[in-house]
């Protein structure tokens, strides 16, 4: 009589257990499910980036969405050109509508201590006094060549420089050259190219004419 006690207690011992399991599995597999299914949402959320880069100009636009990471990615020399040129046009090309949106937009391809370095080279004072005497400021990059790809970019620019009066005469022509350091980051829609210039560094090459500072 015991040992049947005995062995229907070990029974309810052992039924229980495996009801315990089963629950705590049941429990197990709702949570996974609801992670499952909370996880497929945030997927279904991240969209791609669609980059159209001209492979002969080097041209990069950002179609949609907001960013993807291309860190590591190799640049093209045109792709590299393109920014380049790009940036300088943003920087020295000027008049009363475009001289803040072209400023900015230089700017926001930089790093902030590249961005102060530059703000003292352009002598924006200057740039202003221009503008209200009705001048604007024209820029042709004349070549550019990569020095260095890794770990950063290395670049070195010519370019000449220009102010336009108001009735169409250049007051000044001047050839700078510029070093720039450059460093991948993540393609933006403000960015698409995924460059940010860390270091600027800017001389006179030749003045052919004297005038006003740029």
């Amino acid at each position: 009589m015991s040992d049947y006690i005995y062995e229907k207690n070990a029974r309810i011992v052992i039924n229980t257990a495996y009801k315990f399991i089963i629950v705590v599995e049941l429990l197990i597999i709702i949570l996974l499910s609801f992670y499952s299914l909370k996880l497929t949402g945030k997927i279904n959320e991240v969209k791609p980036l669609p980059i159209f880069i001209n492979k002969e100009t080097g041209s990069a636009e950002a179609i949609d969405f907001d960013f993807i990471d291309a860190k590591g990615e190799t640049r093209s020399n045109a792709e590299i050109n393109d920014f380049i040129s790009g940036f300088i046009s943003d920087l020295y090309t000027y008049n009363r509508l475009t001289v803040k949106t072209n400023l900015v937009n230089a700017i926001s391809k930089t790093s902030a201590e590249a961005a102060a370095d530059i703000k003292n080279t352009l002598l924006l004072s200057k740039r202003y006094d221009h503008i209200n005497r009705s001048m604007q400021g024209l820029v042709s990059v004349r070549s550019i060549s990569i020095l260095e790809k890794l770990p950063d970019l290395k670049i070195q620019v010519f370019f000449n420089k220009r102010l336009i009066s108001s009735g169409g005469d250049s007051s000044s022509i001047k050839e700078y050259f510029a070093i720039l350091r450059i460093k991948p980051v993540i393609r933006k829609k403000g960015n698409a190219h995924g460059l940010l210039i860390v270091e600027y560094r800017e001389n006179i090459f030749l003045n052919r004419e004297e005038g006003n500072d740029y």
